[in-house]
């Protein structure tokens, strides 16, 4: 057991990435004491990244590690096609009208925004406190054998087939397993994981929710605290 005290960032997944990291930034300050272990899915691993690279303090002095899962760091091929098709765009604001969102939480996950993000940031000696996980999946016909799969691959088969299509990659369905790494980072590739699995918790998946995250947990701890 890893004895750890577990709160959660009550984060709007349809906000910016900037408005997001300053709500991490400011349960931290307000409702955590000691240093801290993080751990962070999707577009959540994006509004993290954000928040420790803006403050010194919290990089420095608060961190002790992290586990991104299948964080488009470089960005998703899907974000920047919300802006070049009305379905999507239409998709994408009733989305953001209805939980009180953002447009821009969209687009903050595009090739160039992430781009201009990362050039900004000084990733230093926290990012070899991090641990990134990767994925991909080729959604083919032995994903609908199981409820996960048969899930993941309704919600995601298609977007997978797109990003294949238009960028040579296969991926977990939304980001690629190389747009998932951070330079300086630890970078872990599973194959076979879907965007959902480390988020979705189904019965008898091979990528259980709660497994994944205390074998990253564990993960995180033996390398980023064995001497360098």
């Amino acid at each position: 057991a890893l004895d750890l005290a577990v709160e959660s960032v009550p984060l709007n997944t349809e906000k910016d990435v900037r408005a997001n990291a300053d709500a991490i930034l400011e349960f931290v300050e307000q409702k955590t004491s000691g240093r801290l272990v993080f751990i962070a899915h999707s577009k959540g691993c994006s509004d993290l990244l954000d928040a420790l690279a803006r403050s010194r303090a919290l990089r420095d002095e608060r961190m002790l590690a992290a586990v991104s899962f299948q964080g488009p760091f470089g960005g998703t091929a899907v974000a920047n096609w919300v802006d070049d098709s009305a379905f999507l765009r239409t998709v994408a604001g009733s989305f953001t009208k209805m939980f009180q969102g953002s447009a821009d939480a969209y687009r903050d996950l595009s090739f160039e925004r992430c781009a201009l993000r990362l050039a900004s940031y000084e990733l230093g000696d926290f990012a070899r406190r991090m641990v990134c996980f990767g994925s991909s999946n080729k959604f083919g016909a032995k994903a609908a054998l199981s409820l996960d799969g048969a899930l993941g691959a309704a919600a995601m088969k298609a977007s997978s087939n797109a990003i294949l299509d238009a960028t040579g990659f296969y991926s977990d369905g939304l980001v690629c397993p190389h747009d998932a790494r951070l330079p300086g980072a630890y970078s872990v590739q599973l194959d076979g994981m879907m965007h959902s699995h480390p988020a979705l918790y189904t019965p008898g998946s091979a990528f259980d929710a709660g497994a994944l995250a205390q074998a990253a947990l564990e993960l995180a701890f033996e390398l980023t605290t064995a001497p360098q």
